[in-house]
């Protein structure tokens, strides 16, 4: 399944301009790139690899034909078939093959995302061959399998294979989400459910089951971002709120601390002028002395000053 990319270069004698072909397996394919100066040809094929390959870059120059060829060891997962029956209360064996000269150094097996080893294996000079039984098969057991191929030196390999029942049609894996079961049957629906704080969008949440194939957009869980712009409204009133609770709270701390200032200097006043009696800040009409009654009260003026002194003031 990787793509190999192979580079020919073909010299250029005079003006006479060569001619090429390039074949895999001994079928002539196209070329994907080409660049030319005046000395040189050089063409570049990228073809997908299934199998060994052999490709050839065949060239014709002055009635003579040359051939230079590459050839390419393929490895990996050949293939994953399934042995048995699946139907419910049976038994199957998932079956995975891998070929190359080099063995994988591991081999092991998912079930949707947890990971088993596997029940037997087998491994020969170039290929190997993994199985993983399912016993006593129930609706638990439906889901997808994955074989893996690990190598020391070079990437793993995986192959994923459904188990569903004959006709109904296995659901897919959605990060942040999930359905109900691993499979549905014949001519029903399922709708994905996302994880807190993740959405399905319009059209990505709900898939049907005709004929064992799935139709339906692939359902996908998306983050729910908050809106930016109630969140700074919030942030203002609460900021404004804030303020006003302050400014409440100055002006009546102001007020308390005046009001305390007060009272010392009307306390003051009253000690210097009635030591031991209190200051007299209100007095009714009855109390209120009657200049005029008494030759002792009559009160001393000062017209200078704007005012008049009796001997109890």
């Amino acid at each position: 399944g990787e793509i190999a990319e192979v580079q020919g270069i073909i010299p250029v004698s005079g003006s006479y301009e060569p001619g090429y072909q390039w074949s895999v397996n001994g079928v002539f394919v196209n070329e994907q790139d080409t660049f030319f100066n005046e000395t040189y040809i050089t063409s570049e094929l990228r073809w997908p690899l299934m199998q060994d390959s052999t490709i050839t870059l065949t060239t014709f120059s002055n009635g003579k034909i040359s051939r230079e060829s590459v050839f390419i060891e393929v490895y990996g997962i050949r293939s994953m078939k399934v042995e048995g029956r699946v139907e419910m209360g049976s038994s199957a064996d998932l079956v995975c093959i891998i070929e190359g000269n080099v063995p994988p150094s591991e081999v092991f097996w998912y079930f949707n995302t947890e990971k088993h080893d596997p029940t037997f294996s087998h491994q020969s000079a170039t290929t190997t061959k993994s199985v993983f039984s399912i016993n006593n098969i129930e609706p638990s057991h439906f889901g997808h399998y994955t074989c893996v191929a690990g190598y020391p030196d070079r990437p793993s390999m995986f192959q994923r294979m459904p188990v569903v029942p004959l006709g109904s049609c296995a659901l897919p894996q959605v990060f942040n989400g999930g359905f109900s079961s691993n499979f549905m049957s014949e001519g029903t629906t399922a709708t994905v459910t996302c994880n807190p704080s993740y959405t399905a969008p319009e059209d990505h949440g709900t898939l049907s089951c005709k004929d064992g194939v799935l139709e339906g957009r692939t359902p996908v869980c998306v983050q729910v971002l908050r809106n930016t712009e109630d969140t700074s409204t919030a942030l203002l009133v609460v900021l404004v709120a804030c303020a006003c609770v302050v400014m409440t709270c100055s002006v009546v701390l102001s007020f308390v601390i005046w009001y305390k200032k007060h009272n010392k200097v009307l306390k003051k006043l009253s000690d210097d002028a009635y030591p031991g009696k209190p200051y007299p800040t209100k007095r009714g009409a009855a109390e209120r002395p009657k200049f005029g009654t008494d030759p002792s009260e009559t009160p001393e003026c000062d017209p200078e000053n704007n005012i008049c002194l009796t001997p109890h003031h």
